[in-house]
């Protein structure tokens, strides 16, 4: 295929490329299909010439294939960089409350997260990249989420990805792959997040144990009407 969008018409050549089953593997035999099935077609433009077919007039399970074939081959790209935290109205976590209200207790939680917990909070900060690619190109979240899970559990994502499910999960021999309300909890955490030690502490394993402010021993005293004092 030429690029990597999800386009509204394809060539027979650009079928046939993308070995789809039940499709024929040749330009020729694609052609033959979308003849004797009526799918719409209109004169390609460029070099070549030929003609080009409406994916929507498509048999559905043919438009399906394409695309999954378009999905797997984006999750077979790496970002370049995460996409910016998208707006969110859903209410803060208690852990949010929490950070929000003094800041030196985040520090104090992301300070604690040992190595272990800060490369599980990474792998499921991918994973949460990788459904917000798939919301760009339209798919809705949930069916994103689903379609992540769904290859997370036969071992079918890209290798790189599948080792980043193994270590997401956080647990040893207890499941296989990662489970639609796991990743979407991660996605709602990774959204309300202002910035990354937040999702660092939204996001590694254990964050629901952490303290009210007043239980941390020096916050008190920290937070005292004329606590504080500044010399000249």
């Amino acid at each position: 295929m030429g690029g990597i969008n999800l386009k509204s018409h394809y060539t027979a050549q650009e079928i046939a490329f993308m070995r789809l089953p039940g499709l024929p593997g040749t330009r020729t035999g694609v052609s033959v299909r979308a003849k004797n099935e009526g799918w719409s077609s209109r004169p390609r433009s460029g070099q070549g010439g030929g003609y080009e077919y409406a994916l929507d007039s498509m048999p559905s399970d043919i438009q399906n294939k394409i695309r999954e074939y378009y999905y797997n081959t984006l999750l077979q790209q790496q970002p370049v960089k995460a996409p910016a935290a998208a707006k969110t109205t859903a209410s803060s976590s208690q852990l949010l409350e929490i950070v929000r209200q003094c800041p030196a207790v985040l520090d104090q939680k992301t300070a604690q997260l040992t190595q272990k917990q800060r490369d599980i909070a990474d792998a499921r900060m991918v994973l949460v990249v990788e459904v917000l690619r798939l919301e760009d190109t339209g798919l809705s979240r949930i069916k994103a989420i689903d379609f992540i899970c769904d290859r997370s559990r036969s071992s079918d994502l890209p290798e790189h990805l599948q080792k980043y499910v193994d270590l997401a999960n956080a647990r040893k021999g207890q499941r296989v792959g990662v489970s639609v309300r796991a990743l979407n909890q991660w996605v709602v955490d990774y959204l309300r997040a202002k910035n990354n030690s937040e999702r660092l502490a939204l996001l590694a394993p254990g964050h629901k144990k952490a303290k009210q402010p007043e239980l941390v021993a020096w916050v008190p005293m920290f937070m005292a009407p004329g606590s504080v004092t500044v010399t000249a």
